[in-house]
């Protein structure tokens, strides 16, 4: 009897010890979960906080656009005519004369971007594409838009050097940065879309890297380089792109030539 006794004592011992062991596993474990919710929210919170700061990023707007957009639309209206004019000044000495030159201010490019462009010629971009205005820099220019296509999610930024690469009626594009916002999309992101906008338009566009950059080149087409049905064609001889303004000049060149 007395080892039954001893032997049923220390099961009862072993029973008791065994749920004193159980309640810090489970408190333990409770722990580790709480822990665990607790980084799977903090996770959360932050890529949520990420996304958000990207969408903030991808949809700022630079100075000179916002301060763009607020010229009053009387004034971009004139502005706009005044290019319209110069344009057209333009034709008539490329078909009268034998040289000839022409010069475009921002205020009218970005007139003639807000009013005539999409009026006059509602095809020529996207409609995903929206509000372009320009800034006329020193030897560069940069281009901004409100675009919904991918990977812009906002304004795209386009900074660029345009200049004549040495071959007849052939410009380059040195393209330096494209942002969606304040973030950079590659090149290679978009080049096909921006050839194949190009080719929409009625040019064709050539890729080619120097070094580090990458340049787009475009040979101006026939619809441009000749004025009428006579067999004359014109060529491009100078392009200048200093603060403000942009001048070009050329020759128009007999059928004989």
């Amino acid at each position: 009897m007395p080892n039954s006794k001893s032997e049923s004592d220390m099961s009862l011992k072993s029973e008791f010890d065994a749920d004193l062991d159980v309640s810090p596993t489970i408190s333990t474990f409770a722990k580790w979960l709480r822990r665990l919710v607790i980084a799977a929210v903090v996770i959360a919170g932050l890529a949520a906080a990420g996304v958000y700061l990207l969408l903030q990023m991808a949809q700022s707007e630079p100075d000179f656009y916002r301060q763009a957009l607020k010229v009053d639309p009387k004034i971009q209206r004139k502005n706009g005519s005044e290019m319209e004019t110069r344009l057209l000044n333009l034709r008539n000495s490329v078909l009268t004369s034998e040289t000839w030159t022409a010069s475009f201010s921002e205020p009218q490019i970005n007139g003639w971007l807000a009013w005539d462009l999409k009026e006059k010629f509602p095809g020529l971009v996207p409609p995903e594409v929206t509000d372009p205005q320009i800034v006329v820099g020193q030897e560069s220019v940069t281009l901004a838009f409100r675009c919904s296509l991918k990977p812009f999610r906002g304004v795209a930024i386009i900074d660029a050097d345009v200049f004549l690469t040495g071959v007849i009626n052939q410009v380059g594009i040195r393209i330096k940065s494209i942002h969606s916002g304040m973030i950079p999309v590659p090149i290679a992101a978009i080049a096909d879309q921006l050839t194949e906008q190009a080719r929409k338009s009625g040019l064709e566009l050539k890729w080619k890297n120097e070094g580090a950059e990458t340049v787009a080149i475009v040979d101006l087409p026939d619809s441009m380089i000749k004025p009428d049905d006579g067999g004359s064609y014109i060529e491009l001889e100078t392009l200048e792109i200093k603060q403000g303004k942009i001048s070009i000049g050329g020759v128009t060149h007999p059928p004989d030539f």
